[in-house]
């Protein structure tokens, strides 16, 4: 079921984020084994994935712990 979910879920436009998160998955590149077929877009998703998780890190780089 959960296979199911996560393939349908990205083949009609999900976030590759989204579905990690919804399936409680550690990591993007785990989430990505459900994109089937199509190399170029699964690279998008995974690329634009990090990039998000970069730019949150960096916004948080120097403030201090509250």
């Amino acid at each position: 079921m959960r296979h199911t979910h996560a393939t349908h879920a990205l083949a009609h436009g999900a976030e590759l984020t989204t579905v990690r998160d919804n399936l409680r998955l550690a990591s993007v590149s785990a989430t990505s084994i459900y994109l089937h077929g199509d190399d170029v877009r699964r690279a998008r998703q995974i690329a634009a994935a990090l990039g998000a998780t970069e730019s949150a890190h960096a916004s948080t780089k120097g403030e201090p712990d509250t």
